[in-house]
């Protein structure tokens, strides 16, 4: 079973949508989606990367290779096979538009990335907010079919099965070939700004309209809980979610921490000590964010999810500060990291890709090794069928 499940990256809406969104059942990830009222800068940071805690990925089974997938807005997806050296196959719905220009709201169109994940031998993502949108589904991540169409939602976990995350979300048990609804979670709040799966404790979805609200499912949507303490600084513009049974956290971008080690019964809150600008990753030991302090970029570090550390980020060659860091993944195999730079607007010739081994020490990818184009939203990790591109 978790040889199946492999690092999400990741997203929710990791400090995408604001809390003034109108709550509304449609914009929560039912058939038709309302057109939402948020146009602001955060609108457009990385969606949620759900970060992943399992940390027995295999090696790549026979005719696959490994592989980050990337996912942005106006449909766009890109692979890497290389393990993070360069970024092909990259497409979109939309090649032409740009993005936040001549009237291309990109955050709030069908193509607007919202969520993947990987598992059982396929990638599975969500597009659409405030527009009806589709999953697609792709072998290799290079062709993509789209299996469900005039829905939006908020994520995509991947559970032995795969939960397209809403308050009323979908669920396939059969890699993405159809869909049945599930169990309406118990939560006054329809926007889910974050989604991921955690090992030993199932798929966690934390929504907002007013404020945040986390719910959790063992059993892929089937029942819902909530936890019993849950406190007023926790997930607010969250950035994602990551860890295990013994330890999971949610991260908001200012930089408050809430940390779950009796299973999401209940929470405590901790601060990095900084702003947290990136998605999440726990290494199955170590939980990482990314963010500054005082304008220096910085790593923040820790074992439990209640006492950090941070230090200094820094590209490789290049003076002063590190990388301002949005979507990041992580390679269970390699222990790779890669990342895509964030911020507003820091997309087409300032997009930026960086691959780093510890997290601290990044490189900037060089002209040539990526395509420069639409906003990144959240990438994940797995195995992809081998291609022309991938072999």
């Amino acid at each position: 079973m978790t040889g199946l499940r492999t690092c999400l990256l990741a997203l929710l809406v990791t400090g995408c949508s604001s809390a003034s969104e109108a709550p509304t059942e449609e914009d929560s990830g039912a058939d038709v989606a309302l057109e939402e009222g948020v146009d602001t800068a955060t609108d457009a940071s990385p969606v949620d990367t759900g970060s992943a805690t399992d940390t027995t990925v295999p090696e790549a089974p026979p005719g696959t290779t490994a592989a980050f997938v990337a996912q942005g807005h106006a449909g766009r997806t890109t692979v890497s096979c290389d393990d993070g050296r360069t970024w092909v196959a990259d497409r979109s719905d939309a090649p032409t538009i740009r993005c936040f220009e001549g009237g291309n709201d990109c955050d709030h169109d069908p193509g607007a990335g919202r969520g993947l994940t990987s598992g059982g031998g396929y990638f599975l993502a969500t597009f659409g907010w405030g527009k009806p949108g589709s999953i697609r589904r792709s072998d290799d991540g290079v062709t993509w079919t789209k299996v469900l169409e005039g829905t939006t939602f908020g994520g995509m976990v991947w559970n032995d099965g795969f939960l397209a995350a809403s308050r009323t979300g979908r669920v396939s048990k059969d890699l993405g070939l159809s869909w049945t609804n599930v169990t309406e979670a118990p939560t006054d709040q329809w926007n889910v700004r974050s989604a991921a799966f955690v090992e030993g404790i199932g798929a966690v979805m934390l929504l907002s309209d007013a404020k945040p609200d986390l719910v959790i499912s063992a059993d892929l949507g089937k029942t819902w809980r909530k936890p019993t303490t849950f406190p007023a600084t926790c997930g607010n513009n969250v950035q994602g979610i990551a860890g295990a049974a013994s330890a999971f956290a949610v991260f908001g971008a200012d930089g408050v921490v809430c940390v779950s080690s009796d299973g999401g019964k209940t929470f405590t809150a901790s601060n990095v000590g900084g702003t947290i600008d990136a998605a999440p990753v726990f290494t199955g030991k170590t939980f990482y964010a990314w963010g500054a302090v005082g304008g220096a970029r910085q790593r923040f570090e820790s074992a439990d999810g209640k006492v950090w550390t941070k230090s200094k980020t820094s590209v490789r060659s290049v003076a002063g500060n590190g990388p301002d860091l949005g979507p990041v993944a992580w390679s269970a195999s390699t222990g790779t990291f890669v990342g895509v730079k964030g911020g507003w607007m820091q997309w087409y010739e300032k997009q930026a890709f960086y691959r780093s081994e510890d997290g601290l020490v990044w490189d900037a990818l060089p002209a040539g090794a990526f395509t420069p184009s639409h906003p990144i939203r959240t990438i994940a990790y797995g195995s992809v069928k081998k291609s022309a591109v991938c072999k």
